[in-house]
C-alpha cells in the first residue's frame, strides 16, 4: 500500500504493527518506510513525525509525541515507554541527574533533540559524539531466515558495544549515516554497506571486549528510577585502588602509577584501536584519570569510567556490589554541630531555665523536654551553657584534648595521642562551647598554610612553569586555594611568567598530513582499480574511511592532503562535464 499524502489516515492501517525482538526505534520506521513503499525518506517522516527530518535520527529520534499519537499508540501508549524500550537514551541516564534526565526525555518527545548530545557532554568528551549504527553477520543472517529482512538491533548500538552478545564476533559498523552521508534517510542493513573488518580478536582482547560490552547492557537495563552517584563511585574507586596498592598512605592516590597501569591493561586490550577510548598518550589519560577519581564529579561520557570499572573490578557485577556498599571517605564520624537557630524557641528558654535558674543536672533536664542527654548536651552547647559533667576521664585530660583541638589536630590523632576513642573527641566538639567553631578555624588555617607552602615552594622549584604547568604539578594545593583563598592564588599567578603556549606542538602535523595524504591516495588508487565508481568523488572518499573527514578540520595545516583533495574535485568535475 502506497501512503503518500504525507499524514496517516485515522481509517488505514498500519503496514506493519509489531516490534521485532531487540529492535532499534529507527530501524521500525525503516521497515515502515520499505513497506509503505514511499519514494522519498521525507514522506515517511512527515507521515510518522509531521516534519520530513524528524525522527531521523537512528540514535536520539526526535518528535516521538506526534509519533505515537499518527500511530495511536500502536508500537506504544507513551514517548516515555518507546525512549526507554528502543534507543539509546537509557545507557546515558543513570549517569546524570533527575532533573536532567527528565528534561531529555522532554526534548525528544517535543522534537528539539538537537540539543541532547550537548547536554550529555558527548561533543567534549574526545569519543566524538556520533553513534555510527552497527549490525553482526551472524544476526543478520539469522533475521532474514526468521523475519525475512535483516534489522537493526539495539543492543548493537549500545556505546561500548563492540561485539555481538549472542555470536562474540567483531560487529560491522556501516558506511552509510555517518559523516553526513545520507543522514536523513531510511536504511536496514546489507552485507555490502559495511566498512571492512580490519581487526583479529586475541583471546585476551575479546575476553574484555565482552565484559565491555555486558556492562553497557547492564546499565541499559537498570531501572530509569536508578541515578548513579558520581561520589560514591569515586569512593568505590578508591577502596579498589587500595585494594591494588595504589594509595600513598591512607587517602592520596599515586596518579602515575595508575596511570602507567591503566595504559598498560587498555593497550593490551587494544581499546584505542577499536575507537572504544581517545589515543593512548600518557598525559591526556593522566588529566582524565584525576578528573574521574580525586577532582569535585562532574558528568562525563560514561566510556570514560567503564574500561577504569572493568580494570578495577574485573566487571560489572563486581563494582555494582561495590557501588552499592560504598560509603563517603571518613576517617572518624563526621560532626554536625547544632546552632541556636536550630532549636525551637520554647526549648531554648526551658532548657535555660532547668539548668541556669534551677540549677538541674544535664540528665534531669534532658528527661524533663523528652530528648535524649546527648542531645540535651548539644543544645546546651549550641547556646553557649557550660554543663556541669562528671567525666570519665580526669579533668587534666580533658583540658590537653581541648587545647589539641583548638589548635586544629584531627580528630583521629587527638583520639590516639591521648587513648581515648574517636566518639570521644566527637561527643567533646559538640558539647563544649564554642570549640567546634574555633577548632573548624584552626583546621581551615591550617589547611590554607600547607596549600600555601606546597604552592611556593612548586613556583620555586619550577620557576618557568606556567600555571597550567604548575596545577598538573600540585593538583591539590591548587583546588583548595582556588575554592577557599582564591584571591592569594591569582595574586601569585599573575607574577608567573607569561608563556605563549604553543598549542600545535601537542600535535605533529606534518607526520599527520604525510599520514592522511597517503590514506586518501591509496584509497583513489584503490577505488580506480574497482572501477565501480566513476567519477570518484570526495565524499565517496570520506564515506569508505570514517576516520579521514573528522581529521580534516584543520586543512590549512595539512597542505599535501588539501592539494590532493582539490586535485580530486577538479578530476571529478571534468568528468562530470564530459
Amino acid at each position: 500500500m502506497r501512503l503518500s499524502n504525507g499524514n496517516l489516515g485515522h481509517n488505514w492501517p498500519l503496514p506493519i504493527t509489531q516490534w521485532f525482538d531487540d529492535e532499534l526505534f529507527y530501524s521500525l520506521c525503516c521497515r515502515f518506510h520499505y513497506i509503505a513503499g514511499n519514494r522519498l525518506s521525507g514522506h515517511t517522516a512527515k507521515q510518522l513525525f509531521g516534519h520530513a527530518r524528524h525522527g531521523t535520527q537512528h540514535d536520539f529520534p526526535s518528535n516521538l509525541d506526534t509519533f505515537v499519537q499518527r500511530t495511536s499508540g500502536v508500537f506504544g501508549d507513551t514517548p516515555k515507554h518507546i525512549i526507554l524500550q528502543h534507543t539509546i537514551l537509557p545507557f546515558y541516564l543513570p549517569w546524570v541527574s533527575c532533573s536532567l534526565g527528565t528534561e531529555l526525555l522532554d526534548l525528544l518527545s517535543r522534537g528539539q533533540a538537537a540539543r541532547i548530545k550537548s547536554l550529555l557532554g558527548l561533543p567534549s568528551s574526545r569519543l566524538r559524539a556520533n553513534h555510527p549504527l552497527r549490525a553482526c553477520p551472524e544476526c543478520m543472517h539469522e533475521d532474514k531466515q526468521r523475519t525475512g529482512t535483516a534489522y537493526w538491533r539495539l543492543t548493537h548500538q549500545l556505546p561500548g558495544v563492540r561485539v555481538c552478545p549472542t555470536h562474540k564476533v567483531l560487529l560491522w559498523q556501516f558506511n552509510e549515516k555517518t559523516n553526513a552521508v545520507r543522514r536523513f534517510d531510511w536504511l536496514l542493513p546489507r552485507n555490502d554497506a559495511f566498512y571492512p573488518v580490519a581487526h583479529t580478536l586475541t583471546t585476551h582482547c575479546q575476553l574484555w571486549l565482552d565484559r565491555l560490552a555486558q556492562a553497557a547492557i547492564e546499565i541499559f537495563k537498570l531501572a530509569p528510577n536508578i541515578h548513579i552517584d558520581l561520589k560514591t563511585v569515586q569512593t568505590a574507586y578508591r577502596t579498589a585502588l587500595d585494594e591494588h596498592a595504589m594509595l600513598r598512605g591512607r587517602h592520596q592516590i599515586a596518579l602515575g602509577t595508575v596511570c602507567q597501569r591503566y595504559l598498560a591493561f587498555t593497550r593490551s586490550c587494544r581499546w584505542q584501536e577499536l575507537g572504544i577510548m581517545p589515543p593512548a598518550q600518557e598525559r591526556s589519560t593522566t588529566f582524565m584519570l584525576s578528573r574521574l577519581l580525586t577532582r569535585q564529579p562532574c558528568s562525563t561520557n560514561p566510556l570514560h569510567h567503564l574500561p577504569l570499572i572493568l580494570w578495577l573490578f574485573g566487571d560489572w557485577p563486581t563494582f555494582w556490589a561495590a557501588y552499592k556498599h560504598a560509603q563517603a571517605p571518613a576517617s572518624v564520624t563526621p560532626v554536625h554541630p547544632r546552632t541556636s537557630s536550630d532549636i525551637p524557641d520554647t526549648q531554648t528558654q526551658r532548657l535555660t531555665q532547668l539548668v541556669v535558674v534551677q540549677g538541674l543536672s544535664v540528665s534531669a533536664a534532658a528527661q524533663q523536654l523528652g530528648i535524649a542527654v546527648q542531645t540535651c548536651q548539644s543544645w546546651a552547647a549550641a547556646c553557649g551553657i557550660r554543663l556541669q559533667k562528671r567525666p570519665k576521664s580526669n579533668l587534666e585530660r580533658i583540658a590537653a584534648i581541648v587545647k589539641d583541638l583548638r589548635q586544629g589536630m584531627e580528630q583521629k590523632a587527638t583520639a590516639h595521642k591521648h587513648g581515648v576513642s574517636s566518639s570521644t573527641i566527637s561527643r567533646l566538639l559538640l558539647t563544649e562551647p564554642g570549640l567546634h567553631i574555633r577548632w573548624e578555624k584552626a583546621r581551615r588555617a591550617l589547611a590554607q598554610k600547607r596549600a600555601q607552602s606546597r604552592w611556593l615552594r612548586a613556583m620555586t622549584k619550577h620557576p618557568n612553569a606556567t600555571a597550567k604547568q604548575l596545577r598538573e604539578i600540585e593538583p591539590a594545593s591548587y583546588a583548595w586555594l582556588y575554592r577557599n583563598d582564591r584571591a592569594w592564588l591569582q595574586s601569585k599567578l599573575r607574577k608567573l611568567a607569561k608563556h605563549s603556549v604553543d598549542r600545535s606542538t601537542s600535535v605533529d602535523w606534518a607526520k599527520r598530513d604525510e599520514k592522511l595524504h597517503g590514506q586518501v591516495q591509496q584509497l583513489y588508487q584503490q577505488l580506480q582499480r574497482d572501477g565501480e565508481l566513476f567519477p570518484i568523488t570526495v565524499q565517496q572518499i570520506y564515506k569508505s574511511t570514517p576516520n579521514i573527514k573528522p581529521a580534516l578540520s584543520s586543512l590549512n595545516r595539512l597542505p599535501q592532503t588539501r592539494e590532493l583533495l582539490t586535485q580530486i574535485r577538479k578530476r571529478s568535475y571534468r568528468t562530470s562535464k564530459c
